[in-house]
Formats: C-alpha cells, structure tokens, sequence
C-alpha cells in the first residue's frame, strides 16, 4: 500500500493533477478480508464503497443489470421536467425541449449499458406525459401514444426518436468502432461458417489480383460461384486503399442517425 501511495504522490508531482481524496473510493471483491481493506482506507486515506457506484452519471455494476441503475437518470429527467412543467410552453415548445435537451440527457448511459424495456418504456412515458402536460399530479389528455410519435414528420409522427431504436444505432456505431468484432453474415449464418475458413487471416486483398485485375481462378479456388461474381462486379482501383464502407449513408461513412434510419420500423403507409 505504501508503495502505491508513493506512486500516486509520483504522479502528482509529475503531472500536476491532485487526487481528490474526498471523492476517492476503492472497491474489493466480496471475498477480500477486512483487515487489508482497512490497511487501505488507512495508508491511502479513500473510502470504501460496494457495486453499483454511479461514475460520471453512469452506473458501474457487475452482473445482470436491474432497472434501479437507471433511477438516477429517471431522477434527473424527473427534475428538469418539474421546473418546465409550470412555464406556458405551447407543443412546439415542449416538443423542442424533448428533442434537444431531454433525448440528449440519456445518450451517454445509453452508450454505456443497455437498459431494459421497462426503463426505456418508463422514460418515453415520461416524456409523453410531458408533451401534452401531465406531471405533478395534473392530469391531461394524451391524444397519442408515445410509440405512434416517433416516426417522422412525414409519416405523421413528431420526428423524435424511439429510445430503442437510439439503443440499437449506439449498439451499431460501438460495433462498427471495432471492426475485429463485426461478423460478416450472409443470411441467417456467419460468413466464415458458410466458406469454411477461419475468420481472421493475414491474407491481403492483392494476393487475389493480378496486373490491375481479379485473378479469378485464384477467386474461384478459394470461394462459390456466388460470393466469387459479386466479388467479380467489384472494380479495382489503385487510387485509394481498403476501407470499411458503410452502406446505410450516401457517403459510406457511419452515423448514429444512419442506423437508426437502417433499423427503425418506418410508420404504416396511410
């Protein structure tokens, strides 16, 4: 302890950063005895604390997540709502705090857990509840269920978007981060499964051209007919290398807002 205690003093001293000791805490395993956690509340001067803990306004658990982690965030938005609810907001005004403030509170912890169903479900019943001017008790019509709001305008919603749908395009954009996690799927089954060959390889693309074109019978040695004549359509170009494309954008690059284009269900035609 000692020795880490000189180290955090080192890095103090090297970097000019002070550690808060007030808002420092440290957590153990539950099989970890009560003297060596003492020995470190004692040499390094931090408190003990038990899972869940709630670190930049996000919760940090292990193992199943409940809906109480989220109550924070429910809290929050429960607060910013009973100091607006009293303002003469028409609609549009309320609409417009919806979408820029409150859907932007949640994008963080969004980013981080998934929440369950019933949490999502309880902050758009928040967020209902506000846009036609139900809260503290007064109660008002709801013309419109909070699912049939989020398609877009020219759909006939509010152009808001469905927090399941926001969860499933972060879910995307943390994917797309790390490629070495995409799985290329054909179908219902993995790419890799359908070829029988392993998943990663050090071959490059290049081992299968030959003077500016695909040399096919290398192609057709190593993959179908099928996946071999989309790989025939793809022209080669020594202008530019590889790179991920993603096809939901017109530009091949990706964006939340593109996935959540990609994956939300588009309101019924009328």
């Amino acid at each position: 302890m000692e020795l880490l205690r000189d180290f955090l003093r080192a890095y103090e001293w090297v970097l000019g950063q002070l550690i808060n000791g007030i808002k420092s805490f440290f957590i153990v395993g539950r099989q970890v005895l009560s003297l060596p956690t003492q020995a470190v509340q004692y040499v390094l001067g931090y408190q003990l604390k038990n899972l869940p803990v709630t670190y930049l306004g996000v919760p940090l658990y292990k193992g199943n997540r409940k809906a109480c982690l989220s109550d924070s965030i429910i809290s929050r938005l429960q607060d910013m709502l009973q100091g607006w609810a009293m303002t003469n907001l028409s609609h549009g005004g309320r609409l417009a705090l919806i979408r820029s403030v409150l859907q932007a509170t949640p994008l963080h912890l969004l980013q981080v857990i998934h929440p369950s169903k019933s949490v999502l479900t309880t902050i758009e019943h928040i967020f209902n509840g506000f846009f036609w001017g139900s809260y503290n008790g007064r109660r008002h019509i709801h013309w419109s269920s909070w699912a049939k709001a989020c398609f877009l305008v020219a759909e006939g919603g509010f152009g808001v978007r469905s927090l399941a749908d926001l969860c499933s395009g972060l879910f995307h954009e943390a994917v797309v981060a790390v490629p070495e996690q995409v799985i290329l799927m054909l179908g219902e089954e993995p790419l890799a499964q359908l070829l029988h060959r392993d998943t990663y390889t050090m071959e490059l693309v290049s081992y299968y051209w030959h003077e500016g074109d695909w040399n096919v019978a290398r192609i057709l040695r190593t993959v179908p007919m099928p996946f071999a004549h989309t790989i025939f359509q793809i022209p080669i170009t020594a202008r530019q290398g590889d790179r991920i494309v993603w096809t939901g954008s017109s530009v091949g690059d990706f964006s939340t807002k593109s996935a959540w284009e990609a994956i939300r269900q588009a309101s019924p035609q009328r």
